[in-house]
């Protein structure tokens, strides 16, 4: 037993000794052989970033990191893409949800954008520049093509219809042809003849002309001066379309005329009871150059209340200056006999307020003590007072700022 032990010993010295043989230079010699070694504490193991779930988007698993995509998404499904930081190209070809691609391609001009646009039956890629289209198609898909230049249409478009695309597409150059009051025009026609259209349809073919953009001429008064429009709606078309050149014949009163001739006259006819029929019609004559009225029954004072009301057309009428009488566009006036018996007194000279044009008047040999009607004359440029009696009051002579020659009596009855 004890030689076994011995044996055991050294056996354990021999192996420590080898061990120490072994072990490179300056490592510790190890301790008596039945120490037991130390416990390590194990490290922990790194626990590893989770994988993120992938983003079911149009019918695709995607992981965000994408740089080029095609998809056919909702505006929802479009919002999610916000994240995509590396997203460089994007075909939303197929999708509808328009405003929120026009909104995406807004908050990110990075990205390089296509679609489509569904258009009736068909998808039109976004840069569309040309389209033929054999019907207007309902909604506002045609507003999503930013780059449309030229549009064409086959089927006749109401004027509506017209009106709504020109709104909706005011850059566009667009060809279509319009349908209304049973006609059918092209869109580029230049003259139409609607004089003989049914009155109903008078209304339609107004707005129709709007939406005739090459329109120059129209005519709408038939051969034997009848027409279905009436003078009203005839002046209303030319103040809508003001460069169209208009044929109609008008009638007032028994006289024909058209509404941009230069003269109109009514003279000779006894309108004394017609006063009021005569201002409804006068604002419809604005493009008429001059109305005659002479001899007409219309005393002064509305005469001249209807001038100041309507500018236009320029209404001259005759008025009476004791036993003579002038137009009221007369330039110049000569009232200057010495024949006693039709010599002028201030109040047969009233009239005179309505001669606004006069440049010469000459009321010599009168016995006038006022000037008081040249506060009405505005162009009076010569004028010859000298009067039988003494003229006392000339103060109105400052209203009339072209004055350059004035002749009168002095108060001892000479002439200055």
């Amino acid at each position: 037993m004890k030689r076994a032990l011995v044996a055991t010993v050294l056996l354990c010295c021999l192996m420590g000794c080898a061990a120490a043989a072994q072990a490179p230079a300056g490592t510790p010699a190890p301790t008596a052989a039945l120490t037991a070694a130390p416990t390590q504490t194990p490290r922990a193991t790194a626990t590893a970033a989770p994988t993120p779930s992938p983003l079911l988007l149009g019918g695709q698993a995607l992981t965000g990191r994408e740089e080029s995509l095609r998809l056919v998404l909702t505006a929802e499904e479009l919002k999610a893409l916000d994240g995509f930081s590396n997203l460089a190209r994007l075909d939303l070809s197929g999708s509808t949800c328009y405003d929120a691609i026009l909104a995406f391609m807004a908050a990110h001009p990075e990205v390089d954008v296509r679609y489509t646009v569904q258009v009736g039956d068909r998808e039109v890629p976004f840069d569309a520049e040309e389209l033929t289209l054999a019907a207007l198609p309902e909604g506002k898909a045609l507003s999503y093509l930013p780059a449309l230049k030229a549009l064409t249409v086959e089927t006749p478009l109401t004027p509506d219809e017209a009106k709504a695309l020109r709104a909706l597409l005011p850059a566009a150059e667009l060809s279509y042809s319009l349908s209304f009051a049973g006609l059918t025009a092209a869109w580029d026609t230049d003259a139409l003849d609607l004089s003989m259209i049914d009155p109903a349809d008078v209304p339609e073919a107004m707005a129709a002309l709007e939406e005739l953009p090459r329109l120059k001429a129209v005519r709408l008064s038939r051969p034997d001066e009848s027409s279905p429009w009436t003078l009203q709606q005839a002046d209303e078309l030319m103040g809508q379309l003001p460069a169209l050149k208009v044929d109609y014949v008008a009638h007032a009163f028994g006289v024909s005329f058209r509404l941009t001739d230069p003269v109109v006259s009514f003279s000779g006819i006894d309108l004394s009871d017609k006063a009021e029929e005569l201002e409804a019609l006068l604002p419809h004559l604005a493009r008429v150059g001059r109305l005659d009225m002479e001899n007409c029954g219309i005393p002064d004072e509305r005469m001249g209340a209807l001038r100041a009301a309507f500018p236009a057309p320029k209404i001259v009428w005759r008025v009476a200056v004791g036993a003579y009488s002038c137009r009221t566009d007369a330039l110049m006036i000569r009232f200057s006999d010495c024949i006693e018996d039709i010599r002028l007194h201030d109040e047969d000279v009233r009239a005179l307020i309505y001669c606004n044009e006069i440049r010469y008047l000459d009321l010599g040999h009168n016995y006038l003590t006022s000037a008081y009607f040249a506060a009405y004359m505005p162009e009076l440029e010569v004028c010859i007072l000298a009067v039988e009696k003494h003229l006392v009051d000339i103060s109105a002579l400052a209203h009339c700022p072209k004055l350059w020659s004035i002749w009168r009596s002095s108060p001892a009855g000479s002439r200055t």
